[in-house]
């Protein structure tokens, strides 16, 4: 009768993976975290982005009404006609949540309602504006369109934001995309 010395050894073989084995299930697992994590970032973005588009479409709204009723812009949220969900503070032109979110009601020469998505080390990303119907000559061109721009140290993680939700440049418009 033959034995196979073979056979023993497989039989007293300790149990368990290689260092091979577990180097290429890290690598594994690395390669899809360096394709997941990008594709996360931009889903989270989106959806701050959508509550911004909103906002400043509520805001915008609200600054029309004020218009209607009182021929010029308000540079205090206070006086529109909108509600601020609670632990929101209002000063002045911004409204904040005490984080990193700020809204302008109000923005620079009273042409736009801003709302600026930031990440979670309150780095800006992108900055969405609703420009009201009625602004300065100066922003006359810009009348009831929607803008998002991009900031450094974030700016291509930004653009991206703005391309994904339909931003398009427009030549002679510098940085900005247009929804």
């Amino acid at each position: 009768m033959k034995t196979n010395i073979l056979a023993g050894w497989f039989v007293y073989r300790e149990k368990g993976f290689t260092l091979i084995e577990l180097l290429v299930v890290v690598l594994i697992t690395g390669i899809l975290a360096s394709i997941a994590l990008p594709q996360y970032q931009l889903a989270v973005d989106k959806s701050r982005a959508t509550e911004g588009l909103l906002w400043a479409k509520q805001l915008k709204e609200a600054q029309e009404l004020y218009w209607l009723s009182n021929g010029s812009y308000t540079t205090s949220c206070d006086l529109l006609d909108i509600q601020f969900p609670g632990g929101w503070t209002i000063n002045g032109s911004e409204v904040s949540d005490g984080n990193c979110t700020v809204i302008n009601c109000y923005n620079g020469s009273g042409s736009r309602a801003l709302f600026v998505v930031k990440d979670s080390n309150c780095n800006t990303i992108a900055g969405f504006e609703r420009f009201f119907n009625h602004p300065p000559a100066s922003f006359a061109s810009s009348a009831g369109e929607t803008i998002c721009w991009a900031k450094d140290p974030l700016r291509s993680r930004g653009e991206r934001l703005c391309r994904s939700m339909g931003g398009e440049k427009r030549s002679g418009m510098g940085d900005s995309f247009y929804l």
